[in-house]
């Protein structure tokens, strides 16, 4: 059996499973869930998501369905439903953040926002399971999202701005990276995923202009102060060529010839 047939056999359970083995369950949905995870890779790359959207939402329902093949009795997919997923963020809350992160030291159990997360990249899925005609009903269309708290989002005063530029170095190729990708993020307001992605032929100097390309790959056009623009040639001329050996395209360059990760932002 070979691609959309061997999915559906195994949607509506007519695929034999023999005994249940917790060796080969995890074996079990990776094949017959796999490839039904690559269709949807697929229909969001052709609806023009962003590969970290993307990537995003793999990651969490490969997640989802490793858990179900490990702790809950293995369904097909059309027996599946709110009963899983309320087990399934059961299991959320509590769970470790950063489990196999060695340098984050404070780890705690998930925000109720990542948990948040998770449930909507499920029900997406499942919508779309119903759109494509996988499934005749969707049973997760009225599930409700877990609640979260609606935080007031803590800014900056100007002595704190101060402060956190006086820490850095800018005397040194690294010390003026992080220096003028601080001044960026404090000026622009960028995500930092835009920030990092930034590239040299999207700035304008003379202008004080940068061009960034956003959720939904949506392209627009950000205004930055003086102070921002003399930094940043002060930078691009004298100090991020020490960065790295070959020419690098990006305004952070890392010494392999990309750019900075989020996480080494954060």
């Amino acid at each position: 059996m070979s691609g959309k047939c061997c999915c559906t056999a195994f949607l509506f359970g007519t695929s034999a499973m023999g005994k249940k083995d917790e060796h080969n369950i995890i074996g079990a949905y990776s094949g017959y869930i796999g490839e039904l995870l690559d269709y949807y890779r697929s229909s969001l790359k052709a609806a023009n998501r962003s590969l970290r959207t993307i990537n995003w939402y793999l990651e969490i329902l490969e997640r989802f369905f490793v858990f179900l093949s490990t702790e809950a009795p293995l369904k097909p997919v059309t027996e599946l439903g709110p009963d899983e997923l309320r087990v399934y963020i059961l299991h959320l809350q509590q769970t470790e953040r950063w489990p196999n992160n060695p340098h984050i030291k404070k780890k705690g159990q998930l925000s109720p926002y990542s948990v948040q997360g998770h449930v909507r990249a499920v029900k997406a899925f499942w919508s779309w399971l119903h759109e494509e005609g996988y499934i005749d009903q969707n049973p997760l269309v009225k599930f409700p999202l877990p609640k979260v708290r609606k935080k007031i989002v803590q800014t900056l005063n100007m002595n704190q701005i101060k402060k956190l530029l006086n820490e850095v170095d800018k005397h040194t190729p690294l010390g003026s990276k992080y220096y003028c990708l601080l001044l960026l993020l404090l000026d622009t307001g960028l995500r930092i995923a835009e920030l990092v992605s930034i590239k040299l032929a999207d700035l304008d100097l003379v202008l004080g202009l940068v061009k960034v390309i956003g959720k939904g790959e949506k392209e627009r056009v950000v205004p930055f102060y003086k102070i921002t623009r003399k930094e940043l040639q002060k930078y691009i001329n004298h100090l991020r060529p020490k960065i790295c050996a070959k020419e690098s395209p990006y305004l952070f360059p890392v010494a392999d010839d990309d750019h900075i990760s989020v996480g080494s932002v954060y």
